[in-house]
């Protein structure tokens, strides 16, 4: 009977790299909390609790959705929850719209051969929470008050596209708008003052281009994928 490992390309709290040998008939994948540990305890947010189970049956190794809120993936096919899907060696695992993924081995030695894709500049995920006003990027998590988080939503949903200051203004203070004004009265240095916080915060991972006057582009780093719920 073949031996089965996942080899972690992303899944903290695991390393880049590690593997983890699949020794059991019946193997949760979830999120860790303090009254509960799968057997491959994850940490990102987005995980659910009960998220997948792998298991095997007559030497098949399966994975299946235990209808986590996120997802499960194999090569980029969503999977149905609760429908058994068959892997074979290479297939690439990904939860939670591929936050976390993993590549199926089943030999240690077979890990050279997912060397050009572990080697791959590591991708993190950004998320956006509304309710929370929190960005998530990975398992961190960034509060935001509500003008700044409208500020970045806005620009993130038009995300290499020029957004201009009028724009903005209505946006995220219509409270201001008067009756014989097109554009809320907001100063430029309350502006910049917002935007400071935001590009403190999130300095690893976009970039936000003022055009003097005018308004912002902002850009994604190549390492983050931006993931809009």
């Amino acid at each position: 009977m073949n031996s089965f490992y996942l080899i972690v390309e992303q899944a903290p709290p695991f390393e880049a790299g590690s593997s983890i040998p699949l020794q059991l008939t019946n193997m949760i994948i979830g999120r860790q909390r303090d009254d509960w540990t799968p057997q491959i305890a994850l940490t990102n947010a987005f995980v659910s609790r009960k998220h997948a189970c792998l298991y095997v049956e007559e030497h098949q190794l399966f994975i299946m959705d235990l209808n986590s809120k996120h997802g499960t993936e194999v090569n980029g096919v969503k999977l149905e929850p609760h429908v058994p899907a068959a892997l074979k060696p290479s297939d690439k695992i990904t939860l939670a719209n591929a936050m976390v993924s993993f590549y199926l081995s089943t030999n240690l030695d077979e890990t050279m051969d997912l060397t050009p894709l572990l080697n791959e500049t590591p991708r993190v995920s950004l998320t956006l929470e509304p309710i929370k006003q929190m960005v998530y990027v990975d398992d961190q998590t960034y509060p935001f008050s509500s003008k700044e988080f409208q500020f970045l939503e806005m620009l993130l949903r038009q995300q290499e596209q020029f957004v201009s200051q009028d724009d903005l203004k209505k946006r995220v203070w219509p409270e201001r708008l008067l009756e014989d004004e097109d554009v809320p009265n907001v100063g430029s240095e309350e502006m910049a003052s917002l935007l400071y916080r935001i590009r403190k915060q999130l300095k690893d991972y976009i970039t936000i281009e003022s055009i003097r006057g005018k308004g912002y582009i902002l850009h994604v780093n190549e390492k983050v994928e931006y993931a809009p719920r």
